[in-house]
């Protein structure tokens, strides 16, 4: 019985984000792709798969869940680092014909 439950949960959670990202990839065709915008795919992506790992989890319990999240929270942020966010929104945006969809720093209007 918990382990429906726990699946249902993981279900619906997985329909959540689901529904993010469409409404993320809704914004990204309008708008453009921004640094956040990027960073908010990246972390879907991520959560995506965190999702899948609980999933595996339930059925393989030696599976251990937290170091294996740890371990993917710390590559995703390496990764996230080493990616050049901005050089990957500007070749999106002049790929896609979208002028200028804030491709500076979100604080370089502050300074």
């Amino acid at each position: 019985m918990l382990n429906a439950a726990l699946v249902a949960l993981l279900a619906l959670t997985a329909v959540i984000l689901a529904s993010a990202a469409l409404r993320l990839g809704l914004y990204i065709n309008a708008y453009g792709l921004t640094w956040l915008r990027y960073l908010s795919a990246s972390f879907i992506a991520l959560l995506a798969t965190v999702i899948l790992l609980c999933l595996i989890r339930l059925k393989i319990r030696q599976l251990p869940l937290a170091a294996t999240m740890t371990a993917l929270l710390i590559i995703w942020y390496v990764a996230l680092g080493f990616s050049n966010p901005n050089h990957i929104c500007e070749i999106y945006n002049a790929a896609h014909g979208i002028a200028m969809a804030m491709a500076t720093t979100p604080y370089q209007s502050m300074v």
